[in-house]
């Protein structure tokens, strides 16, 4: 049978409260700030070898009592982001048994799904979408299959490990641009006095500036391999009143084409004023792994460019017990509508539109 547990989600990161503990509160006074405490981790993807079969892949708050359990050490230098967490945790056999009674209920009619069998095989893939509470932001209702904008960078930069764009014809390079991430752009020119670096024109255009921003942040921060930069001649004017105009009623149609086109969508995040160093520090990992970039940022309100919105949704969902102390909501708009989520284990939803 599984069992529930006492733990605590100290950031970005969950670990077992100690046994000889009752409560989180003697575990909370028990704690000295200039002392490393010894504790389990818990994980979502232990790595567990097994030919054809996934094992020890889980989605919080429910992980596994047979592995996840490395032994660390960690300092605890601010006590006020510790947050009490209930997790439950199963042996592989139950979470097997537990999944696939999950996936009858919910998975048919996604048009990913193919019907399971007895096979423990036939599970895979569903570990790191769908949660034992039947959470799941994979969901496919239409086709094609959306398009993501962070997996397009990422197959760009795969493409220019076969040759570096430094050297390449700047049409070339446009050309590979256009050709992964559908960004399109007048013109290129290289700098006399830096060669590797290209000089892009294009017309304003809120998308196109806004992601043109992302690639040139990624070439330099993720291609080690290549010494080149791209410069742009427009810069990006976001600001709160660009990101309501291009969610406009009047603009909506023209909004969810551009949407689909790159494989991106935008997001209205909001939280309680006081959480928000603990916020923005726990996003900053996102941001850097390309799943989203901050558009404005307005005091505790912020406006995001989602560039893997099933991806971003289930990190938010990890991160539940800091933005659900933190009163957190979010709207998404994306290529389908609009959704209103309350940041929950339950990530209960109320579509809009």
């Amino acid at each position: 049978m599984s069992e529930k547990h006492l733990a605590f989600f100290y950031r970005d990161s969950y670990y077992l409260v100690p046994d000889q503990y009752t409560s989180f509160e003697d575990f909370y006074r028990s704690i000295d700030i200039k002392e490393p405490i010894k504790v389990r981790l818990l994980t979502e993807r232990n790595r567990i070898p097994s030919y054809n079969v996934e094992k020890g892949i889980c989605i919080a708050p429910y992980f596994y009592s047979e592995y996840g359990y490395a032994d660390v050490e960690i300092a605890i230098c601010d006590t006020s982001d510790l947050f009490p967490v209930e997790v439950e945790l199963f042996s592989q056999k139950e979470y097997n048994e537990k999944l696939r009674e999950v996936i009858l209920n919910y998975c048919p009619g996604c048009l990913k799904y193919k019907p399971i069998s007895n096979r423990v095989q036939s599970l895979n893939g569903h570990f790191e979408e769908i949660s034992l509470n039947s959470v799941c932001f994979y969901r496919q209702n239409v086709k094609p299959s959306p398009r993501v904008f962070r997996n397009n960078l990422r197959g760009l930069g795969g493409l220019w490990h076969h040759y570096d764009p430094a050297e390449r014809q700047p049409n070339d390079v446009l050309d590979s641009i256009k050709s992964m991430t559908y960004l399109k752009y007048d013109s290129a020119f290289r700098d006399e006095n830096v060669p590797s670096l290209l000089n892009v024109s294009f017309k304003p255009d809120f998308f196109v500036q806004a992601l043109s921003g992302v690639l040139s942040h990624y070439i330099e921060n993720a291609l080690s391999f290549t010494e080149f930069r791209i410069s742009f001649d427009s810069r990006a004017t976001n600001n709160d009143e660009e990101f309501d105009r291009q969610i406009s009623d009047g603009n909506r149609e023209v909004f969810q084409k551009n949407c689909k086109k790159y494989g991106v969508a935008l997001a209205e995040l909001t939280y309680a004023p006081e959480f928000d160093e603990k916020i923005t520090r726990s996003l900053e990992s996102l941001i850097k792994s390309y799943y989203v970039s901050v558009l404005w940022k307005d005091g505790c309100r912020l406006l995001l460019l989602l560039l893997d919105e099933c991806n971003f949704m289930k990190e938010l969902h990890f991160r539940v017990p800091l933005f659900e102390a933190a009163l957190s909501h979010i709207k998404v708009y994306d290529q389908y509508g609009e959704k209103q989520f309350k940041i929950s284990f339950n990530m209960e939803q109320d579509i809009v539109k």
